[in-house]
């Protein structure tokens, strides 16, 4: 159906357009080989430091949720505000509560905030979260509309472009596979600000 759909044609990415070269050698060279293998390699190239990775990447919403809301409580400076998201009886992709507070990061989880775009706190006051963009969200729309970003999961972060150090986490994971250390790699600029635990 798709041969049809596409009346035979296929598109064979062969530019570079996001990381350098050394990493895209990396994740182009994956395809075929054995899982322990690339991992194996990659541990060796990229291996995981003690410094703080701007963004993790997942296989569960469970650990992303984990690994957000440790780093939100951890990075909560002083005046920080909570923004209770409602109780639903979801898990996944319900609503989260979390601290906000100006020059904090988010991403854009669908409603009045595209999805998957990256925003920043501007501001917060009197209930309302203003970001960079000039958005100003009250506090039910900003707990529907944003997720906090230290974590995300592999399938949240394909076609984005993820700055700073990237870490991959849950590779010892049985549902970890050679596509999960593709996607994740090339979400990464540089090889020098990829990780893979």
């Amino acid at each position: 159906m798709v041969r049809e759909l596409a009346d035979s044609n296929r598109l064979v990415m062969r530019e570079n357009m996001r990381s350098d070269q050394s990493l895209f050698d990396f994740y182009t060279s994956i395809a075929g080989r054995p899982l322990a293998e690339v991992l194996a390699e990659a541990r060796a190239r990229f291996p995981s430091t003690s410094l703080d990775a701007d963004t993790t990447l997942v296989i569960s919403h469970v650990r992303r949720r984990f690994l957000s809301r440790q780093r939100n409580l951890r990075d909560k400076p002083p005046g920080a505000v909570f923004l209770r998201a409602p109780a639903t009886g979801k898990s996944g992709t319900a609503p989260e509560s979390f601290w906000a507070w100006p020059g904090l990061r988010l991403v854009g989880a669908g409603g009045p905030v595209k999805k998957g775009v990256f925003e920043t706190v501007d501001s917060v006051a009197d209930g309302t979260i203003t970001l960079h963009n000039g958005l100003s969200l009250v506090a039910s729309q900003a707990v529907r509309g944003l997720r906090l970003c230290h974590a995300i999961t592999y399938a949240s972060c394909q076609g984005l472009t993820l700055h700073g150090r990237v870490r991959l986490d849950c590779t010892e994971s049985p549902h970890y596979s050679s596509k999960h250390l593709y996607v994740g790699a090339s979400r990464c600029t540089s090889h020098d600000l990829l990780e893979v635990k």
